[in-house]
């Protein structure tokens, strides 16, 4: 003191005063070592659910490129879920899409078979009426020809009159024989055109045959003694 001249201090133990410091950065360090615990522990499960979302997400996705129907189990996190339920819809609208594919692709095929079927069976009928009107126009040439080759020799010069009976009667059968030809082809365009086709006749073989026979030349008929 400037009056007195006397100094006064104060003194106490270095311990005692750092004591709260000292513990107030105890507890401070304790702290942050637990938060840093705890930090890195939860970090640590938020990665693994964060992971494992984005793995069933990323198979789901790859099921779905593959065409699959992807799985989408529930995460502990919603916008993994929102992608999944995404992703599910597109599986259902590929599968759909594909299986509408696939349905209008067995219709063509089977309008594809129908109408190659439909078109073979043109061909046939084509074929078998070529068939039949060739067959047609030789089955006219021959009473044609018959009645054509008669005439002739009744033209040229007068015969007997059992040769000239027998030319008449040859003109006269095949005149009643073209008819029946006649009556064929129009059975043939009538069940070509759908219509339907009259009823059916008896046909005597016999008479048949003995017509054919009577058809052909005298020396042929020679060589034919049973009809």
């Amino acid at each position: 003191s400037a009056l007195t001249g006397w100094t006064i201090a104060v003194a106490a133990p270095v311990e005692t005063i750092e004591a709260s410091a000292t513990q107030a950065v105890a507890w401070l360090a304790a702290g942050v070592a637990t938060a840093l615990v705890v930090a890195t522990a939860m970090a640590l499960l938020l990665g693994r659910i964060f992971m494992r979302a984005m793995d069933t997400a990323s198979e789901a996705a790859r099921k779905l490129g593959k065409g699959e129907q992807p799985a989408t189990p529930l995460t502990a996190l919603h916008e993994v879920n929102a992608l999944n339920g995404a992703l599910a819809n597109a599986g259902r609208l590929i599968a759909a899409e594909r299986k509408s594919r696939e349905l209008v692709e067995a219709d063509r095929i089977l309008l594809l078979k129908n109408e190659t079927a439909a078109r073979e069976a043109a061909q046939s009928q084509n074929a078998a009426k070529d068939q039949f009107l060739a067959l047609l126009g030789h089955e006219l040439r021959n009473p044609l020809a018959a009645i054509s080759g008669a005439a002739e020799a009744l033209v040229k010069g007068p015969a007997e009159g059992a040769v000239s009976d027998r030319f008449l009667q040859i003109i006269q059968r095949q005149n009643r024989h073209l008819p029946h030809i006649v009556d064929d082809l129009l059975e043939v365009t009538r069940m070509l055109s759908g219509q339907p086709l009259p009823a059916p006749v008896a046909l005597d073989l016999p008479v048949c045959l003995r017509h054919c026979v009577y058809a052909l030349p005298a020396p042929d008929r020679a060589a034919l003694p049973l009809l």
